[in-house]
């Protein structure tokens, strides 16, 4: 799906992972501030976890850097 940004003063993606599902939709900061996460209902669009960037996942890829060993090149 395309998303409109211009319609947005102020977008935030929000989002849900539940297996290899990530649902996801874009609201109004001003919308979350007024009514809060917690009343976000539906998702506007799921898309399987593997098309979706590592962020989402929460899994922090930053052990991958430990694998680079810098010195060899040396």
């Amino acid at each position: 799906g395309n998303f409109s940004l211009r319609k947005y003063h102020k977008p935030v993606l929000v989002y849900d992972i539940e297996d290899d599902k990530v649902r996801y939709s874009l609201w109004e900061e001003e919308i979350l501030e007024r009514f809060g996460l917690k009343n976000v209902d539906g998702w506007d669009h799921t898309e399987n976890v593997a098309f979706c960037p590592d962020w989402m996942q929460g899994e922090d890829d930053d052990d991958d850097l430990d694998d680079i060993d810098l010195d060899d090149d040396l």
